[in-house]
């Protein structure tokens, strides 16, 4: 059986203007300043984050973090409680999954595994990756927190395979 691989972006903001090069336009339909940009790209995807953030690959995180995490951008910008970040994570999948019903079953998961999750928006979105080939998915927002002793976290997440 063949398998895709995933692409998650998870993050705290939309800072960045597509995961996979489309265009400079964010999800949102708002164009983002590239000048303040800088771009990370694999040979899988791209990304533009904010020029002021750092980025850390697998090589430099704690063992606590996810082995499917790829790549972790975080803000200059150090609070106490919780540091603006943007995660990218890639995990295989059966053939024949679609981003739509990879991102359902990605929320069901996140709903029985964190204590006081709250759906804030979902929306449809459809990410174009070349000239041929447009991605449909969902973009979520919610919040839970992974333990009772946990602040709440508010979570942003788009889903491709």
């Amino acid at each position: 059986m063949n398998n895709k691989i995933a692409i998650i972006c998870l993050s705290s903001i939309f800072a960045f203007s597509a995961c996979f090069g489309g265009s400079d336009e964010n999800s949102d339909g708002s164009s983002s300043d590239l000048g303040s940009m800088n771009q990370y790209a694999t040979s899988e995807f791209s990304i533009n984050f904010p020029k002021d953030w750092v980025v850390k690959e697998q090589a430099d995180f704690p063992s606590n973090v996810p082995v499917n995490t790829i790549v972790n951008f975080q803000s200059d910008l150090k609070n106490e409680r919780f540091t603006a970040n943007v995660n990218l994570s890639a995990t295989t999948v059966p053939e024949g999954i679609s981003s739509k019903d990879f991102a359902l079953s990605t929320i069901a998961k996140a709903k029985n595994s964190l204590l006081n999750y709250s759906e804030i928006s979902r929306e449809e979105i459809s990410q174009q990756i070349n000239d041929e080939l447009s991605l449909e998915s969902y973009k979520i927002q919610f919040s839970g927190k992974k333990s009772s002793i946990e602040n709440l976290v508010q979570f942003s997440q788009i889903y491709y395979v």
